[in-house]
């Protein structure tokens, strides 16, 4: 599990994940949760740059991972099982549920965009909104491999004959440039 990854993505906070528990049970500082889900766990102090440090909760059952944004002020939570929630650091009830299932979280930090990957497809989103869908790429286990100089490269596995391809798109657009089978070493 990934508690705080900043993504290449230049931040105006600082995260403390996984805070312990005050002996006396008291904070010291707000506590926020995500908006549809009610007091939760604590995972992680919040600590913007111009404003209070607030606890950031999220109901058990959906915990997720924290990773930074395009926008400095913002934090992105890729939860379980539900759509990420992307929250204003100096203003957490400001909160954005991003409409996809996010399994992988990667970025395209020239580009300004978190990437969102499903069990066949990706999603960019820049901080606003969804910049592009690139449609399904694989049939199944979609993860990035690396991005960078305005690609990203995926892979993922056909249900059928359990292939694995490489998928590479162009980060700006989403359109594909090359899919091609891996074949393993010495079976080509």
């Amino acid at each position: 599990m990934v508690y705080w990854d900043d993504l290449g993505f230049e931040t105006a906070y600082t995260v403390d994940p996984e805070p312990e528990y005050p002996g006396d049970g008291d904070w010291r500082m707000p506590a926020l949760g995500v908006s549809d889900e009610g007091p939760g766990a604590p995972i992680a102090v919040i600590r913007p740059t111009d404003r209070e440090p607030w606890l950031l909760s999220v109901r058990v059952s959906t915990v997720g991972e924290i990773y930074g944004a395009p926008d400095p002020h913002q934090i992105c939570l890729a939860r379980r099982f539900e759509p990420p929630v992307v929250l204003d650091v100096r203003d957490p009830a400001r909160q954005v549920s991003v409409d996809i299932d996010a399994i992988h979280v990667a970025a395209a930090v020239d580009e300004g965009l978190i990437l969102f990957a499903d069990w066949n497809s990706v999603t960019a989103w820049d901080g606003r909104d969804i910049r592009w869908r690139s449609g399904q790429l694989v049939e199944y286990d979609l993860h990035f491999r690396r991005t960078g100089h305005g690609r990203i490269v995926c892979v993922g596995t056909d249900y059928e004959s359990v292939r694995r391809f490489e998928v590479t798109l162009d980060a700006v657009t989403g359109s594909t440039l090359t899919n091609r089978e891996i074949v393993p070493r010495g079976k080509a």
